[in-house]
């Protein structure tokens, strides 16, 4: 089984993660996240194209974007790469022929904006007005070509998408018929879409109030989180519920949603419940607080008062966004801040 540990950027996942460290019988990667699935181009773009047919080169522009995610994700460099990229290479090979009726040497337009903007320039238009000049007199063309698929509603897509997803599991060193927790391998404001890419899977969707977010993003990780809008608290107040738009935010049979504060505040409570979503004894739980130190990540909570000089930004969050604050006044304020587990 998968258990799929998720957040919508720096909610506070990695908590959840260091928490699952500390029990027996689970086998935790957390060395990088796993997005192969839900990741633009990735699987599931990548079956849309496939199974909705417009134009044949749809899904050979489609494959050669999944086949540069998943060359990207198992680089050597990368943390799922290492010593692992040639046999990924020879299970990617195996998916892509699995899934094309035919692969051929060829070209289309479409490579041209494909490439960067000097090759464009050479293969798109030098390249292509000499093939034409030596195709008239000499009946040869020299425009580069490179293999081309052709996948029009492939019967066996998800049975050899599974498979790809369990075999490079079994490369890795996981067993994914035991309980397997990975980084981010779903969506976190829809985990559920990408369910059936995994022989059994399960979610933990982890979400943080925004006004701690901001100032965290905003000064805390600032460099590390410049794909938020924290500059502008109008700009990070629209992202924050456009993010969760559609969102469920209670849990189900397979998902389980906790919020940061809880795993904080309300720490013997939450972590029961995630133990009864999992399948886990107390009995397992044998590094209590080893690497989820509540009395460090704590101070990832009530930011707003550490940057109480920010009172109108405050002000903003809390009259957009109020159904997500988390009721602080519940519990002893905070007055003092110590290193995070950012630091």
């Amino acid at each position: 089984m998968i258990i799929g540990v998720c957040g919508l950027g720096y909610t506070g996942s990695g908590a959840v993660i260091d928490l699952l460290k500390e029990y027996s019988g689970l086998q935790v990667e957390d060395k990088d996240e796993f997005g192969l699935v839900f990741r633009p181009d990735g699987l599931q773009d990548l079956c849309y194209q496939v199974t909705h047919p417009r134009r044949y080169m749809s899904s050979d522009m489609a494959i050669h974007r999944f086949i540069r995610l998943y060359r990207h994700t198992f680089r050597p460099r990368a943390g799922w790469g290492k010593d692992y990229s040639e046999q990924a290479e020879a299970y990617l090979d195996e998916f892509i022929n699995s899934i094309a009726q035919v692969s051929w040497m060829g070209t289309w337009s479409g490579d041209a904006y494909m490439k960067p903007s000097l090759l464009n320039s050479v293969n798109g238009h030098i390249c292509m007005r000499i093939s034409r000049i030596t195709d008239r007199k000499f009946g040869k063309m020299i425009y580069p070509n490179r293999e081309m698929y052709l996948s029009v509603l492939p019967e066996n897509y998800m049975k050899s998408a599974i498979e790809l997803i369990s075999r490079l599991f079994q490369m890795l060193g996981y067993d994914d018929s035991g309980t397997l927790v990975l980084n981010q391998p779903f969506p976190g404001n829809d985990p559920a879409s990408c369910f059936g890419y995994f022989r059994d899977a399960k979610a933990i969707v982890v979400d943080k109030d925004p006004r701690d977010l901001y100032y965290q993003c905003k000064f805390e990780v600032k460099s590390n989180c410049t794909w938020t809008p924290c500059y502008s608290v109008e700009k990070f107040t629209a992202y924050y519920r456009a993010l969760r738009r559609g969102m469920k935010r209670e849990s189900s049979e397979n998902v389980l949603f906790v919020r940061f504060e809880d795993l904080i505040y309300e720490y013997e409570s939450t972590v029961k419940k995630i133990e009864e979503f999992i399948g886990l004894s107390p009995e397992n739980h044998i590094y209590p607080k080893k690497y989820l130190d509540t009395d460090i990540s704590v101070n990832n909570t009530q930011l707003f008062r550490k940057y109480a000089s920010l009172k109108a930004d405050t002000a903003h969050i809390e009259s957009q966004l109020g159904e997500y604050l988390f009721p602080y006044n519940n519990y002893e304020i905070k007055t003092h801040f110590g290193a995070s587990y950012n630091d």
